[in-house]
């Protein structure tokens, strides 16, 4: 149920609920769902790509071994979805509704659905051979993918993108920013600063970032803010180490809903913002909505602390990545015990540090970039830092 203080509405189609607030007690499934069916596509793939991102921060070995062979048999449906050029095509429209559910549903060979395809692959391809799965096949498939997407969808015109087959003369936010995400932009010459460039000079506006590029509306898109595809851009900004725009993102968009002064301010993030920032479906607008916290993912994993793998973690070490932000002490809680981090910058404008480690771990502190450092810190031990010129 959406928790916020102005507005308790649900979604009609938030899987489980249903009008008036309250949600239907079921008995637990006995088959396993089917992921493929959903009704919405796009969010069958992000279920996979989250699987393999809770895999990637717990190395939890028996949610791997369980959950794997059913994320393989959802990719193994989308490969029987495509053409011989390997495109994805979805035939039934019925599977293409998305976060915009007052736009047209999508059909054919459309791009967002390709590259969450491309996504979720490169997300699961490192961790197939752990779970007993031969990987080749897959990363064959997602090598023959990419090529396509890069071949067939990607318009000079637009130095972008397209949206799809059925509309080439727009471009989608979040389609973009997880081409960047799955690295599919850096196979052909390496497009990604073009396409942030891209983004930035189509979709910024005062408010915000839209989420299609303008000629959408006469397609009969409309023209809204997400914070839910804007997530995906911030996260396209980090992977790409572009802090100019993570920058204006966050304060763009995210930082008027954290503003206690702001008429609507909830302290939540809310679900969708018209052009001039106000709530984008009236005394409609979910005020409290989860798919808007993109943020805190992101800041985690890219600013605050700590970005592990469970390849690393298995060995014993963990990786620490820090950017320039307000001091503060953290305890992060990997698999292998805490980490404790506590960092800032004194009167002087230096940067102090120290980290304590759990036994039988490493841990690679990666200090701002002007200092131009990296330093480890292993088996228990505290490191102290200071930055004295």
């Amino acid at each position: 149920m959406s928790g916020d203080t102005q507005t308790s509405r649900l979604l009609p189609a938030d899987a489980g609920l249903l009008y008036p607030e309250c949600k239907i007690q079921q008995p637990p499934r006995t088959k396993d769902v089917q992921a493929n069916t959903t009704g919405l596509i796009g969010y069958s793939f992000n279920l996979l790509s989250a699987m393999a991102k809770l895999y990637e921060q717990t190395g939890d070995e028996v949610f791997l071994h369980r959950w794997a062979p059913k994320a393989v048999r959802m990719l193994d449906w989308a490969y029987s979805q495509t053409l011989p050029n390997h495109l994805l095509n979805i035939t039934d429209p019925g599977l293409g509704g998305g976060w915009d559910y007052s736009d047209p549903t999508s059909s054919g060979i459309v791009t967002q659905f390709n590259i969450l395809y491309a996504y979720s692959l490169k997300k699961w391809i490192s961790y197939l051979s752990q779970a007993n799965i031969n990987a080749t096949m897959y990363q064959r498939r997602l090598n023959n993918l990419q090529k396509a997407i890069n071949d067939h969808l990607w318009s000079e015109e637009l130095q972008a993108y397209y949206h799809s087959e059925a509309y080439q003369d727009f471009f989608s936010q979040d389609a973009n920013a997880l081409a960047i995400l799955s690295d599919t932009t850096h196979l052909t010459g390496n497009r990604t600063a073009a396409l942030l460039s891209t983004m930035a000079q189509q979709l910024y506006i005062p408010k915000g970032a839209l989420a299609f590029s303008n000629a959408n509306i006469a397609s009969g898109f409309a023209q809204q803010i997400s914070p839910y595809t804007s997530g995906y851009h911030l996260k396209a900004a980090f992977h790409a180490n572009d802090a100019v725009n993570a920058k204006r993102l966050l304060h763009s968009i995210w930082g008027p809903m954290s503003d206690p002064r702001h008429a609507n301010y909830t302290g939540c993030m809310w679900e969708v913002m018209s052009p001039d920032g106000t709530p984008g479906l009236g005394s409609l607008t979910s005020l409290c909505h989860a798919w808007s916290a993109g943020p805190t993912a992101d800041l985690s994993h890219y600013v605050l602390i700590i970005s592990p793998s469970p390849l690393a973690l298995r060995s014993g070490k963990s990786h620490l990545r820090l950017w320039v932000w307000p001091g503060h002490g953290e305890n992060i809680l990997p698999p292998h015990g805490n980490i404790m981090v506590d960092w800032s910058f004194n009167c002087s404008g230096h940067f102090n540090i120290a980290v304590s480690t759990p036994v039988g771990t490493r841990c690679t502190v990666a200090l701002p970039s002007s200092l131009n450092r990296t330093l480890e810190v292993q088996d228990g031990k505290v490191f102290r830092y200071k930055q004295h010129t």
